[in-house]
Formats: C-alpha cells, sequence, structure tokens
C-alpha cells in the first residue's frame, strides 16, 4: 500500500515540524464521527473540508482540532473562571500522543482542561465515553464509562501507546 508523508508545523508553539504517516485511501469529509457497517467516517457539514478517511491517520483533523482548541485556551483565564493557559509541554505531549494512536481509531474530540491539559474524548454515549488528559509530566491521566462498568488509572507517555489506553479507546466504540 502506497503511503506519504504529511508536515504538519504547529508553529504557534515554536515546533520545528512534526510528521504523520498517512495512508493513501483518503476521502474529503468533515469532523463528525459517524459509525456505518464500512467503519468510521467524519462530517462537518459547517466547516471547511480536510483529508480524512475511513480507517486511516486523521492527522490533518486531529492536527486541526488541536490548534484550534490551543488557540482557544492561550491565555489565562479562557473560559472567565481563571483556568490555566495551555502550557506548551502539554501541547507537544498531545501531538505525540496522536501520532502513537493507530489508523483505524476514529478522532476523539480534543479539548484544553481548566488545568491548561490537554484531553482527547471519544464519545458515543453518556455511558459510552473514554477519555485521556495530558498535562506537562507525561502522565496520561484516564478514564472511562462503559455502560455500567467504569475504568480510571494512570499510564505514561513513552514510546508507544500503553495497551490499556488503546483496549480501552476501542470498548467505547464495541459496546
Amino acid at each position: 500500500m502506497k503511503q506519504e508523508m504529511l508536515m504538519l508545523e504547529p508553529t504557534s508553539y515554536g515546533l520545528e515540524g512534526c510528521s504523520f504517516l498517512l495512508l493513501h485511501d483518503i476521502e474529503i469529509r468533515g469532523y463528525n464521527a459517524i459509525k456505518s457497517e464500512r467503519g468510521f467516517r467524519l462530517e462537518y457539514p459547517d466547516q471547511a473540508p480536510s483529508a480524512v478517511a475511513s480507517g486511516t491517520r486523521l492527522a490533518e483533523e486531529i492536527k486541526a482540532s488541536l490548534a484550534k482548541a490551543a488557540d482557544e485556551c492561550s491565555v489565562e483565564n479562557w473560559d472567565g473562571y481563571g483556568a490555566k493557559a495551555i502550557d506548551s509541554s502539554s501541547y507537544v505531549n498531545a501531538l505525540y500522543f496522536s501520532q502513537l494512536l493507530p489508523v483505524n481509531i476514529p478522532i476523539p474530540e480534543i479539548y484544553v482542561d481548566p488545568d491548561g491539559a490537554v484531553t482527547f474524548e471519544w464519545y458515543v454515549g453518556p455511558r459510552q465515553v473514554f477519555s485521556v488528559s495530558m498535562g506537562s509530566n507525561n502522565e496520561l491521566v484516564y478514564a472511562g464509562l462503559f455502560g455500567a462498568n467504569k475504568t480510571h488509572g494512570t499510564e505514561y507517555l513513552d514510546d508507544e501507546l500503553p495497551e490499556t489506553i488503546l483496549d480501552n479507546i476501542h470498548r467505547v466504540f464495541s459496546g
């Protein structure tokens, strides 16, 4: 299968650029993940189209969501209640975390917490949700609801995605 490299440059955080591997199986769609028989597709009718694909690394989409969240939360008190601005290390860790996600993972919602950490959330319904928060200390703090079952814990951001995190992401979409 052919592969191409997409160069991402989050210049507002002074990074040189980050490479994400994309497969050629790309469609032009939008943002909301919709489950179908063929996998997941994303649609954001009110926004500009971007490169996404069923079962393919959606690097451009993740980068755009992360950049938007970081831009909206780049100053102290961005929420009017004393929230901390996003830390550049949290942004870098979130970008790195996104590179570790397998190509068949649906795009998460990405937002900044009031403490400046970045959260990735996979949501199917009120009792079918999993989130991972990362700050500047390389900790991945996670929590999930899967029907009547709950999970939470801490893993560390390293060279590969912790299996616990990956298993719980899959769990959101298997129920």
